[in-house]
């Protein structure tokens, strides 16, 4: 969820959403969602607003594609015999190809953003322009690198549900900034910050808790606090930065959320 897809989507409303307002059904809202948010063909377009609606169960959502995760680190280690190192990359690149890229696209256009010195008009046209800079690509090589290690890690120690745990936590991770942000004044991510309220996110917190838990016991619960710490974080960098969360931010924070709930958990394995 960029600020590129922002620009675009705004040019193409009508082509991207049907008009159906709020009327759309609970079933269509969430495979709207899914089509919005990753490249399975679903073909299922709805308004923005019923899309939103359902935000709160994004980590639901991505409980999916942990599953997926685990089941290709599983195949890999167990059938196939390669190295954690080289599954680790493997499912990291699944997990950005699935997504279309979007969040790693935000991961960049934030770091950009944070780095260049100015004010926060300057920060903000600097996240939405298009050119990639150093600050950007160090950035995504650090979490790259971080999340691949991570993975590893908990591959090595055959705890492959962590994975999921992470997986679902990177979209708590973006509910939490969410919830702790300001929206900007225009782009989809508006939309998301918008529709974050205290009840929705203690639900979707109780179900990332509920499966960290059932999952992994206590670990499984540092894996999702990974993911409330890194949203808050997102969320006080970008009022320092930008005042606002935009669609940029939104994408760095589900990134960098994957990422600190795998430190988290590693770190709890290992220590």
């Amino acid at each position: 969820m960029t600020d590129n897809n922002d620009k675009d989507l705004s040019k193409n409303k009508d082509e991207y959403y049907d008009d159906e307002g709020v009327n759309s059904s609970f079933t269509r809202s969430l495979l709207g969602l899914v089509t919005f948010s990753t490249i399975i063909p679903l073909g299922v377009y709805t308004s923005i607003e019923s899309v939103v609606s359902l935000t709160w169960l994004w980590p639901l959502l991505d409980v999916i594609l942990g599953l997926f995760s685990v089941a290709i680190s599983y195949c890999l280690l167990n059938y196939f015999h390669l190295p954690s190192i080289l599954i680790a990359v493997i499912v990291y690149g699944f997990l950005i190809i699935i997504t279309g890229y979007n969040h790693v696209d935000g991961l960049l256009d934030f770091a950009d953003g944070v780095m260049v010195h100015g004010d926060v008009k300057r920060k903000i046209e600097v996240m939405r322009d298009p050119i990639i800079g150093t600050s950007a690509i160090s950035t995504m090589m650090i979490i790259a690198f971080l999340t691949i290690v991570s993975i590893s890690a908990v591959i090595d120690k055959n705890i492959l549900w962590a994975i999921l745990v992470a997986v679902m936590s990177s979209k708590l991770s973006l509910l939490t900034t969410c919830i702790c942000s300001k929206p900007s004044a225009d782009g989809i991510g508006k939309y998301f910050v918008e529709s974050m309220d205290i009840p929705k996110f203690v639900a979707s917190l109780l179900i990332c808790g509920i499966f960290g838990y059932s999952l992994l016991g206590f670990l499984g619960i540092l894996g999702v606090i990974g993911g409330v710490f890194s949203g808050s974080l997102i969320a006080i960098i970008a009022h320092r930065n930008f005042k606002v969360a935009t669609g940029d931010v939104l994408g760095a924070s589900v990134e960098i959320g994957r990422a600190i709930s795998l430190l988290f958990l590693v770190l709890a394995i290992y220590f």
